[in-house]
């Protein structure tokens, strides 16, 4: 093996240093690292190329072993994750209600058994917890590079024992798990970010830089000086294109990851070149680059237990603060932790057993957290009792991405002589406790027909960039709910409620409305705006045009808070004091919010809906707010019960509070209509 490969590169860790910064900037929010996120990816390369030097060396001079191996592994990345996950562990049982503690063991557990990537893939769904509200989120990339790792040394063992071209079989790992990488972010973007088989690839061109170096060096070959100033230049040049133009609406990793990975390589390859001997050998940019693992690991649980704490989105000033602190932390972790521990005695067998039983005891202690539910007992008896009530409960009829067709088992579909229909999206979805319950009492029947993020429109259906065969599917399973009210006679009211400007407030992540028959095509903001009408006024008609009488909801108020946050950080007294640490302004009294709370986004459908009421004699419109919303401040809770689930999804609670009222019961007797009072002050300014 070259010298290329075993002696130590300054440069590398200079990379490091990058890599990390990046990566940490990027999750503060800080302008102009947009495409921060890459600094994993660089971490991959890096970590590919010098693991798999170690390797292959040792193989080819017939001295590899497993054990030693996985010893060094546990030496140098289990003592600073120890060191940050008990550190977690005190802060979370002291600050984090019981669902949020349960939560943060099971990603504890899954992270010490090394596949906490499969468990926020497996975990993310319509109702999943915010990304920057999980604590161990960043470990993910850690358990993709264990698994690698636990593969790789047996394949390497098999290329050399059935006397293969180590460097062909190289080549076709990184092809075929590129494709995947490919594949996968088209269909299936969060299986590609997460798991290993599309992830891969970034890891094996690193081992097949490796290869190449070593082959090189046994050759006697070498680039030459001004090969290598091109290349690093290109490298550098790679990079930070990535970093600054990449954003959100990158599709990723799939193709687009080839420039970062391709970028790290060429930096890599060019050790002689004037970037990597004076930029990347910089003395405070190598430091970064030594303390860059302990920085990973702190950056994100600070940030993410002060996003807990606080109800709403941090400033960038203290997300940039609390990234300062992280790297003090970070010094301090490689200085007393990472170092000592990494130089221990070279006894394997001690070794792994001292890090099997600690790993073991804390496995335990996050499987204890896990089955006491988070030991509620910990936290104040009435606030147990609010969260319980805030908590999501699992809606089998509300069909989730990927499902092209309604559920039409016995739990979603139950006939009457008189049968209401409730259609929509996650926001109908929520009132189907309340309308079950008063359809049940009335001896009517009940059917639901939902969809996670699609509304019920006729000819037009829901683009989400992040979820790519999601417009098909909506408008797949809009035409299959359609027909199947049409078609039965005894379906003689339709509610109709959806969270309407979805597309509009997420515009910038690439939402859009769009035409059925056109999957994919690119509109403008007012074109979807012009579309939403339609579709509403098209599926109106189509029911109307059917003998159906129409409830027409408008959305109910949404907060520009979390309100099961904001109620939390009123309760738990630790909490609350670390918010007032932090000058954590809370959102709110603990029950209600003055209009200032309200998301005021762009939404033109509360003027669609009244038109659309003023020409069908058939429909009636409901408005959530008039209920929820008096004397100029919105409720979320009455001080026993949570209205909402989150800042837009009503609670259980909250949707028997909002129908069960005289306009209600008079549509499900059939009685017409009975006037509601007049519009409020923070309805009307909602």
């Amino acid at each position: 093996m070259s010298k290329l490969s075993t002696a130590y590169r300054p440069d590398i860790d200079g990379l490091r240093g990058i890599a990390v910064f990046c990566v940490v900037v990027f999750h503060a929010g800080l302008p102009g690292f947009s495409g921060g996120f890459v600094g994993v990816d660089i971490f991959f390369v890096i970590s590919g190329y010098l693991i798999c030097s170690i390797i292959q060396r040792e193989i080819e001079e017939q001295r590899f072993s497993y054990a030693v191996f996985y010893a060094r592994r546990a030496r140098r990345i289990l003592p600073a994750l120890f060191a940050m996950l008990l550190t977690c562990y005190v802060i979370a049982t002291l600050v984090l209600t019981g669902s949020e503690l349960k939560d943060f063991s099971k990603s504890a557990v899954a992270n010490l058994a090394a596949v906490s990537n499969i468990y926020f893939w497996n975990s993310a769904n319509y109702f999943a917890t915010a990304s920057e509200l999980k604590p161990l989120m960043m470990t993910w990339s850690l358990s993709v590079e264990e698994q690698f790792y636990v593969v790789f040394p047996p394949l390497l063992l098999l290329v050399r024992r059935l006397r293969w071209h180590t460097g062909a079989a190289l080549a076709a790992l990184t092809v075929a798990s590129l494709l995947a990488s490919v594949i996968m972010t088209a269909s299936a973007p969060s299986s590609a970010f997460f798991l290993l088989p599309s992830r891969a690839w970034e890891m094996s061109v690193g081992a097949l830089l490796a290869y190449y170096h070593a082959d090189a060096a046994r050759r006697n070959v070498a680039l030459s000086n001004r090969t290598q100033q091109l290349l690093a230049a290109a490298g550098l040049l790679g990079l930070a294109y990535a970093i600054i133009s990449f954003d959100h609406e990158t599709r990723f990793p799939g193709i687009a990851a080839a420039v970062p990975v391709c970028a790290t390589a060429l930096l890599i390859a060019s050790p002689a070149s004037a970037i990597n001997r004076l930029l990347l050998s910089n003395k405070a940019l190598v430091f970064v680059g030594l303390v860059s693992y302990s920085w990973y690991l702190w950056h994100w649980p600070l940030l993410s237990f002060t996003r807990v704490v606080a109800d709403h989105a941090i400033s960038l000033s203290m997300a940039l603060t609390l990234v300062s602190i992280s790297f003090a932390l970070a010094v301090l972790s490689w200085r007393f932790v990472e170092q000592p521990f990494r130089n221990a005695g070279p006894d394997i067998r001690r070794t792994l057993l001292r890090y099997g039983s600690a790993t073991g005891a804390m496995l335990t202690f996050g499987l204890l957290l896990v089955v006491g539910r988070g030991w509620t007992q910990r936290l104040p008896s009435d606030f147990v009792t609010i969260e319980r009530s805030g908590q999501v409960v699992y809606d089998p009829c509300l069909a989730p991405y990927g499902a092209s067709r309604p559920n039409l088992s016995p739990a979603c579909v139950s006939a009457g002589e008189r049968t209401i229909a409730l259609i929509g999206d996650s926001h109908a979805a929520a009132l189907a406790p309340a309308l079950r319950t008063l359809s049940n009492s009335k001896g009517i029947g009940y059917t639901q027909l939902t969809k996670s993020s699609c509304p019920t429109l006729r000819g037009v259906t829901r683009f989400m960039l992040n979820y790519p065969a999601h417009d098909r599917e909506c408008a797949a399973f809009n035409e299959a709910s359609l027909r199947l009210i049409r078609d039965d006679p005894r379906i003689q009211v339709v509610f109709f409620a959806g969270y309407w400007s979805a597309p509009f407030d997420a515009e910038h992540l690439g939402q859009r409305f769009i035409r059925s028959d056109r999957p994919g095509t690119s509109v403008t903001p007012a074109e979807s705006r012009a579309l939403l009408r339609s579709g509403m006024e098209a599926t109106v008609d189509y029911l109307t045009s059917a003998g159906k009488t129409v409830v027409l909801l408008h959305d109910v108020p949404m907060f520009n808070f979390d309100p099961v946050r904001a109620v939390a950080g009123a309760a738990i007294p630790l909490r609350k004091r670390l918010a007032a640490l932090l000058d954590i302004s809370p959102s709110g009294d603990g029950k209600s919010v003055t209009e200032s709370g309200l998301v005021h986004s762009a939404d033109p459908t509360r003027d669609y809906i009244d038109a659309i009421a003023r020409h069908y004699a058939q429909v009636t419109v409901i408005d959530p707010a008039k209920t929820l919303c008096t004397h100029g401040r919105c409720n979320y809770s009455d001080g026993h019960n949570m209205y909402y689930v989150d800042s837009q999804h009503l609670s259980v609670t909250g949707a028997h509070f909002t129908l069960d009222r005289p306009m209600v019961v008079s549509l499900l007797r059939g009685q017409g209509v009975v006037a509601e009072a007049a519009t409020n002050t923070a309805t009307q300014q909602h």
